[in-house]
């Protein structure tokens, strides 16, 4: 008895080792380029060991995951290169910093509103800034009386760049719609033109209220900045600037996806971007002109999946007096999906007929590879796990802090960029999901023969067990 078990012992420590040997074949069988549907030739600059590049967008959209973990990067051997990802230069986690800003207001003839009009006298501080100032208006007796036609900021005492001004003021009865030009000037003498008919709107409907009280600008440094109003001005109470923080908002790209009413649902509209993207900037460009709609914006990642919300805004697209307003671009949570959905309130008229357009902004990804060996180099991706082999397709990117000694954060943007060619389609196999339904002939040998050593190994041990049997 005791022969038989050691005997049986034996054949399966022979065949789980067989097991685990014809496993590693068949992982290590799946680790090359020939294995993934889709691949990109990759150009280096000689002389480096690491480079970095931007996952392109066909990436995304051939990867089988959302969270890329079947790409991979090989050199001309074939062999697995490792590397890892950095999302990019990420913006501040916490709110930008704020600045209130002193105002004062210029005034002009009511008949002659224009900066061409204004007439200041100031008095500054040596550091630049302003302690009193005076307008002279273009009044004489018996003409038109003066008014507010503008305001000048002063921002002398900040030290950062702009990224935006915030304007204040009270509830009119009529509402607000203006448009206000922006000019900035470091002397109070030349002054350069930032933004003209830039939007202010301050509206209630239906139980909504809009308000438009943020101008943009491009990151701009200055000590002084003036406004201007085209047609009839706005009182301001106050202005608050944005800051730039310190750290850097990360660059984005932008895709404009049509929208596709669903069957049935008129007031439903669903996008397909083609990939699973960190969408976290979005806006609409609606079909027709004096549409306001509120809205709610959802997301899924498969037709499957149920519908998640993702805000709640009100988005329009009005006509003025000066030209169009439209919804400014809204920030939300970055929100990893492919499929959204834009539904509105059939009660609110909606948003008219017509092609609605989303736009969907994402920090994209980037990679960092070790150019380990002689190319040509290849980036592969598009490979889905079959039924059972959930382990066989998983993420290989390592940590930048372990691929890359000595890392420092955003020391990767510093070098030098690997150029990717056109996406060649390799494998269309292997996105077939399910074993039951394909096999791999390759897969199918070698489960044959090992299946054919078990069997022999059975046999022998058998054998010999028979035999000790006889001679105990």
């Amino acid at each position: 008895m005791r022969n038989t078990l050691y005997a049986a012992g034996c054949c399966n420590a022979i065949a789980a080792a067989m097991l685990a040997f014809f496993a590693t074949l068949a992982l290590a069988a799946d680790e090359r380029p020939e294995a993934f549907a889709y691949r990109m030739d990759l150009t280096l600059a000689p002389g480096a060991a690491f480079y970095r590049l931007e996952v392109p967008l066909a990436v995304h959209q051939g990867s089988s995951r959302g969270d890329l973990v079947d790409l991979r990067v090989f050199n001309g051997a074939g062999e697995p290169l490792p590397f890892g990802f950095a999302r990019g230069v990420e913006a501040a986690t916490s709110a930008p910093p704020q600045a209130k800003l002193p105002i004062f207001p210029l005034y002009s003839a009511a008949a002659t509103v224009g900066a061409g009009t204004l007439d200041l006298q100031v008095r500054q501080s040596p550091d630049g800034t302003l302690i009193s100032m005076t307008t002279k208006g273009a009044r004489i007796d018996g003409g038109p009386p003066e008014v507010v036609s503008g305001y000048l900021i002063d921002a002398s005492a900040n030290r950062r760049a702009i990224s935006a001004l915030s304007l204040e003021w009270a509830a009119a009865d009529g509402g607000v719609n203006a448009r206000v030009g922006v000019e900035a000037s470091d002397d109070l003498k030349s002054w350069r033109t930032l933004a003209s008919g830039a939007p202010l709107l301050d509206l209630q409907f239906a139980g909504q209220r809009l308000q438009q009280q943020g101008i943009a600008l491009e990151r701009v440094q200055a000590r002084y900045f003036r406004l201007l109003f085209a047609g009839p001005p706005v009182t301001l109470s106050g202005v608050t600037a944005t800051l730039v923080p310190d750290t850097p908002e990360a660059p984005r790209r932008t895709l404009t996806i049509s929208g596709r009413a669903l069957p049935g649902q008129s007031n439903e509209f669903q996008f397909d971007l083609g990939a699973v993207l960190p969408v976290d900037r979005v806006a609409f460009e609606l079909p027709q002109v004096n549409t306001v709609a509120p809205v709610v914006l959802l997301a899924r990642d498969q037709p499957s999946d149920a519908w998640r919300v993702v805000t709640n805004t009100v988005v329009y697209r009005l006509a003025g007096a000066t030209g169009e307003v439209s919804s400014p671009v809204l920030s939300i949570a970055a929100t990893g999906a492919r499929y959204w959905l834009l539904r509105t309130n059939p009660g609110s008229g909606g948003i008219g007929s017509g092609e609605l357009r989303m736009l969907a902004g994402h920090v994209p990804r980037h990679l960092v590879f070790v150019a380990r060996g002689s190319g040509p180099f290849v980036l592969a991706y598009g490979k889905r796990a079959r039924a059972g082999e959930k382990d066989i397709v998983a993420s290989a990117a390592l940590r930048l802090a372990s691929l890359m000694p000595g890392y420092q954060v955003g020391s990767e943007f510093s070098l030098p960029v690997a150029q990717t060619g056109a996406q060649v389609m390799g494998n269309p196999e292997a996105l077939q999901s399910g074993i039951a339904d394909r096999f791999d002939l390759r897969k199918l040998g070698l489960w044959a023969v090992l299946l054919v050593a078990v069997a022999a190994l059975a046999l022998m041990a058998w054998r010999l067990a028979r035999q000790m049997n006889k001679g105990g």
